[in-house]
């Protein structure tokens, strides 16, 4: 190729970048005045060396409708508690994962704890308060020390326990010979390994854009699909092994145990309903849950 071949052709590149980052340009400034999207950042974590990590009070981040999630003084979603229910009231405190902290629901008012809240209140004419413990990420080792740490201080008469899917995302570690803890349970923050270039990138409205598509497409994606059983290899269908639902077993009856010293009654709640409809059809599936539930149930029975 002749110098000017070359020349003409470095030539034609720069215009061609230069243009594309003058479009991007324009349409960033474009969306910011005429159509803003609120920069939604990832929450802060911080690490107390007992659970997977804890989040940060006091902070408040936008989920995918936009909405405003804040994080209350103790570290939860949800309003300021104070550490004593007051006189006459019942007080209930949930303890679970994502789907009891209820990230994509519009605001606190429309998480099921706070719906739980307004049913009793008026089933039985009495002040209720229902507190939401539950963080993303936590399965019932998680949940059992957070009763340990928060939940039996702030005096509840009924504690709710939703529990499932993420403990059988982690029954497959256990099938396999690894031993708790695992490093998702290591206390290490999720998120902090993240670059400045991609915090920053994050600013960008046209980049809002494409995450917020991107995590509609996975978040529909993940709810028609056991987590567990994502991967078709060798044991995907098979059902957890002895030693997995004995770990299982431990963490719902050492909770059960824990309330019930401190006189509060235990709930124990199974999320069978989030189990595809592919997997539920399965009969060693239904088997195995009901014969669980069913030794769970006579164990409590029995104390």
């Amino acid at each position: 190729m002749s110098d000017r071949a070359s020349a003409s052709l470095r030539a034609n590149i720069a215009i061609l970048v230069a243009a594309v980052l003058l479009a991007l340009a324009v349409g960033e400034v474009s969306l910011r005045l005429l159509a803003p999207l609120r920069v939604r950042d990832r929450f802060r974590w911080i690490a107390d060396g007992h659970t997977k990590a804890r989040l940060l009070p006091l902070q408040e981040v936008y989920n995918i409708e936009g909405r405003p999630v804040r994080i209350n003084r103790l570290g939860f979603r949800g309003p300021d508690w104070d550490w004593q229910p007051p006189p006459g009231t019942l007080r209930l405190a949930a303890f679970g994962g994502s789907s009891t902290f209820c990230y994509h629901v519009a605001d606190d008012e429309h998480t099921w704890p706070a719906q739980l809240q307004r049913i009793l209140e008026a089933r039985l004419d009495m002040p209720v308060e229902v507190v939401n413990l539950g963080l993303p990420g936590y399965d019932t080792a998680n949940s059992k020390i957070n009763y340990l740490f928060s939940g039996r201080a702030l005096h509840p008469h009924v504690g709710l326990v939703y529990h499932t899917w993420n403990d059988f995302k982690y029954f497959r570690l256990l099938d396999e010979g690894e031993a708790p803890p695992w490093p998702v349970l290591s206390g290490r923050p999720p998120g902090e390994n993240t670059s400045a270039l991609w915090r920053a990138l994050r600013r960008l409205q046209l980049v809002q854009r494409l995450v917020t598509l991107r995590q509609r497409l996975h978040r529909r994606e993940v709810e028609n699909r056991y987590t567990s059983l994502e991967s078709e290899g060798e044991h995907a269908h098979a059902p957890p092994s002895p030693r997995a639902w004995a770990w299982y077993e431990q963490n719902f009856g050492d909770i059960a145990r824990f309330m019930r010293q401190d006189g509060a009654l235990p709930v124990l709640i199974a999320q069978g309903s989030l189990v595809s409809a592919e997997t539920i059809r399965q009969p060693q599936y239904r088997l195995a849950i009901a014969e669980r539930c069913r030794r769970l149930g006579a164990g409590r029975q029995e104390s």
